[in-house]
């Protein structure tokens, strides 16, 4: 009697999985009632929320041209200053984008030393550079976060010396009133 109830009640279960699964797989007859289907040009990749934010960067040629002007009348002769908003920028799926979102601004120098083999040179310049950014007050530079500083030495051999680092890092190493060698140890990124 068990083995017949557990049959019939699996007979049930069965049946009734089927006609659910046809139910839910059934074509619908159209229906005479009209659908809405907004025109093309509205129906964008902003308006349905598809967008990849990816980093970006763009120049800051006006305030580039302001801190040139500024570094070469305190006597940063021999550098070149780049200012750079960076931040996010909403790439639709045709590859068209939108405005550059800043997060932060970037500063950029470019340095000539005589030799980078001279620690003690590259640290006074990087002290002079971090003295003349702290001139400045941070609604000069766009973005709700403190940017970078990068500095990009360079001999009259060709050689190369690079570091990239924040306005608290330099302001720590400064406190520590650390000089050549040490002083550029403490900038690096942890």
């Amino acid at each position: 009697m068990r083995s017949r109830s557990f049959y019939l009640l699996a007979l049930l279960i069965v049946g009734f999985l089927s006609a659910c699964t046809y139910l839910l797989n059934r074509p619908t007859p159209p229906s005479n009632s009209k659908i809405e289907i907004p025109a093309e040009e509205t129906l964008t990749d902003a308006t349905l929320g598809q967008c990849a934010y990816v980093w970006a960067s763009e120049p800051l040629p006006d305030l580039s041209e302001e801190l040139q002007a500024m570094a070469h009348e305190v006597g940063l002769k021999e550098v070149r200053v780049r200012a750079e908003a960076f931040g996010e920028k909403c790439i639709t799926s045709e590859g068209s984008s939108g405005p550059l979102l800043i997060k932060q601004t970037d500063v950029r120098f470019a340095v000539r030393v005589v030799s980078i083999r001279d620690p003690d040179e590259m640290s006074q310049q990087v002290k002079e550079i971090i003295r003349f950014l702290a001139g400045f007050s941070a609604e000069k530079f766009p973005g709700p976060v403190p940017g970078n500083i990068a500095i990009g030495f360079q001999d009259d051999h060709g050689d190369v010396f690079n570091l990239w680092f924040n306005n608290e890092l330099a302001q720590e190493a400064l406190r520590q009133e650390l000089e050549g060698e040490a002083f550029l140890e403490a900038l690096k990124f942890p």
